[in-house]
């Protein structure tokens, strides 16, 4: 009943299309993730810098100063949370790449 069918097919591989935007978007975040991960040429520090600009811009009187915190309390202006953030995006450019290699291999 199925045969004649073309959607019942069962032996077409996965999309060209689909492999690329895979294997781009890992390698897109792995050059992201180690840019961030390693601080290579100061990105994540300027990065930094510029949220806490953008926030004291934003807010004349911060809540945290209101309350008599630290200004700087953000969690996304520290350089750790964005390298801790390029390693985790590394680790995923990678497992992109490790989709695309299996799903070529099984196609």
């Amino acid at each position: 009943m199925t045969a004649g069918s073309p959607l019942a097919a069962a032996g077409h591989g996965p999309s060209p299309v689909i492999l690329g935007a895979f294997l781009v978007g890992g390698v897109i975040a792995i050059w992201t993730g180690m840019h961030w991960a390693f601080d290579l040429r100061g990105l994540t520090t300027r990065r930094c810098v510029r949220i806490r600009q953008r926030r004291a811009e934003t807010w004349d009187v911060t809540p945290d100063a209101a309350n008599g915190l630290d200004a700087s309390g953000n969690l996304l202006a520290r350089p750790g949370y964005l390298r801790f953030l390029g390693a985790v995006m590394a680790v995923a450019g990678l497992l992109l790449i490790l989709v695309t290699y299996a799903l070529w291999e099984l196609g």
